[in-house]
């Protein structure tokens, strides 16, 4: 079984008989396991993780995987946001502090600024693209939310913004993550436009 780390706990994908993993968020006990894990920790404490702000609140587990518990969603975009939720990704910005200046903090996709999950979600360039096809191409599209839902994709208790937005977002936020050069690789083109997520009709049904 896979093990995947959130916030110092774990998770466990199960496989199918055929060896095709679980999408981990379709499982009736991903949203219980990861629950758990933040609730084994205070999530004030938690908050104050750079990313996080907004979880003090409280987390609305609901709306947060709304969209990723819809089995026609690919396993690898499940995954990506998984790792984006919690905290797993290592971005080289935080890697060339670490590694005494053996690994350079900057951007893989734009090289004009160090990378972190602010500048590709928010900011980088490269990703400018995508941010129009899913609907995030204005200045203020971010304006408002909390740092959890806009760099993390967990909506806070409380939260008003759209079942739409959020879903966009997430799936904005994956695809940017699948689309990074792997660590110590050379810049990597921009991902493909692509068409707004599928299930937004659904969501403001």
């Amino acid at each position: 079984k896979a093990t995947v780390s959130v916030l110092n706990c774990e998770v466990r994908a199960g496989t199918l008989s055929s060896g095709q993993v679980h999408n981990p968020l379709v499982d009736r006990g991903w949203a219980h396991v990861v629950r758990a894990a933040l609730n084994r920790r205070d999530l004030a404490a938690i908050a104050k993780r750079v990313g996080y702000d907004g979880l003090q609140h409280g987390v609305n587990w609901a709306r947060t995987h709304a969209y990723w518990a819809d089995s026609s969603t690919p396993p690898d975009l499940t995954r990506a946001a998984l790792r984006i939720m919690t905290g797993t990704v290592s971005w080289d910005n935080s890697l060339a502090h670490a590694s005494g200046g053996r690994v350079t903090p900057d951007c893989k996709a734009c090289g004009e600024a160090p990378d972190s999950c602010e500048h590709m979600v928010t900011e980088c360039q490269a990703y400018a693209d995508l941010r129009s096809d899913c609907g995030f191409a204005a200045a203020d599209a971010f304006e408002g939310m909390p740092d959890c839902l806009r760099l993390r994709g967990i909506v806070p208790a409380g939260c008003t913004t759209s079942a739409a937005t959020v879903h966009a977002l997430q799936r904005m936020q994956a695809l940017m993550l699948l689309h990074r050069a792997p660590r110590g690789a050379g810049r990597r083109p921009p991902p493909p436009p692509v068409g707004r997520p599928h299930s937004l009709g659904r969501a403001n049904a």
